[in-house]
């Protein structure tokens, strides 16, 4: 019995070892959602601890400045209100493979009840631009030096308002000699001018540039009544839930694209439509990080153009298709509805309808680059079904 046994093992062994090999060997492939997770997770998601970083010094720079330019400059001490933290880096859309910038708002005290929006889309290559007529009958000295006089009527100015802020913030660097010390560590802040005021902050490992721009804050009250944009605005707002408190908008002093006038921007409408819809965020720095990647024409597509033709998708598309499961196709989807929109020569501003933002591509052959660029994208995709193809 025993013998019967020990003859019995090698066979045993030897059977074990052949249906093992005929055993085919399993090899763990990634989903095509796994695939573009990762891709998001290594290149274009920011590390928490390095934004951490870039905050704390941004805020100890800016608290610094803004007092002492309140300090320095009385008219500024007694108009500044606040200031906003817009840009991609403070709405969740800034990507870790560009530099690291902050746009901020430097916001004006204006009572809207002293304040008439005006003229609005009177210039028709600027139809989301106005005039901000001046109501208050009677204004202090600071408030008298950032307006105009045009026939008659008198108009706040947003080249006074760029100015005051571009002395204040030089005044300050000429004080502090140029350097500021954060946790015992020196950084250099200087400034250059393009549209807004402009600092530059280097030192220790790390740099960014933070733009100071002109604005006035505004509730809703002071759209002009029954206009087309009021009609337009407020619906959209009760659809995704604005609340009251963030129904504002910013009028901004662009002193380069107009001296005159001021655009309008509902940037915290904006962010409420982006507010909580699953992978939407993802698929914007997506399409960022693809643009940069891809380089050429397509970097002629600036970061709003491509929030701004996601941002139609969000319009158009239940809440549950955002849904992270689904993040493969809401990419693909927006790729699609971004090469429609050039191919229409045509993608509208979300609040201002009537303007079209590739206007200002003024060279058709960067339209029909992209176009050509993204059509291989989406084609070599529908045929081969491989996301990451995309990226290469």
């Amino acid at each position: 019995m025993g013998q019967a046994l020990s003859e019995q093992k090698p066979e045993d062994s030897h059977q074990k070892r052949d249906s093992s090999e005929a055993r085919p060997i399993k090899v763990k492939t990634m989903s095509q959602l796994q695939q573009l997770e990762t891709l998001y997770n290594q290149r274009i998601k920011i590390d928490e601890n390095e934004q951490k970083r870039y905050q704390g010094l941004l805020k100890f720079v800016l608290d610094t400045m803004i007092s002492k330019m309140k300090q320095t400059t009385p008219e500024f001490n007694n108009l500044y209100r606040e200031t906003y933290y817009g840009g991609s880096f403070f709405d969740g859309l800034k990507i870790g493979s560009t530099e690291q910038e902050f746009d901020l708002n430097i916001v004006f005290k204006w009572k809207a009840q002293h304040a008439e929006i005006t003229r609005l889309g009177e210039d028709k290559k600027k139809k989301n631009f106005c005039y901000i007529e001046v109501t208050k009958p009677v204004l202090s000295p600071s408030e008298e030096k950032i307006t105009f006089m045009d026939q008659g009527v008198k108009y706040l100015s947003p080249i006074k308002m760029f100015n005051m802020i571009k002395k204040s913030v030089d005044r300050v660097l000429t004080e502090i000699s140029l350097t500021i010390e954060y946790e015992g560590k020196k950084y250099r802040v200087t400034r250059h001018e393009y549209a807004p005021v402009t600092l530059k902050v280097i030192g220790n490992g790390m740099s960014f540039e933070v733009d100071l721009v002109p604005s006035i804050k505004f509730d809703f009250d002071a759209l002009p009544p029954n206009s087309e944009l009021e009609r337009h605005v407020v619906p959209l707002c009760d659809e995704f839930g604005v609340s009251k408190e963030t129904r504002n908008f910013m009028a901004i002093s662009l002193h380069r694209a107009d001296k005159y006038m001021f655009e309008l921007d509902f940037h915290d409408v904006e962010r409420r439509i982006l507010y909580n819809r699953g992978c939407v965020k993802k698929v914007i720095k997506l399409m960022k990080y693809l643009r940069d990647l891809k380089g050429g024409p397509m970097l002629k597509l600036w970061s709003h153009l491509l929030k701004t033709s996601v941002m139609h998708q969000v319009l158009r598309k239940p809440k549950s298709y955002w849904n992270n499961e689904n993040l493969v196709n809401c990419f693909m989807d927006s790729l699609r509805n971004l090469l429609d929109g050039l191919k229409r020569k045509s993608i509208t501003d979300v609040f201002f309808t009537n303007v079209n933002l590739l206007d200002r591509i003024k060279n058709n052959q960067v339209i029909q680059d992209n176009i050509g660029q993204l059509d291989r994208i989406v084609k070599r995709y529908d045929r081969d079904g491989d996301v990451m193809d995309v990226f290469k």
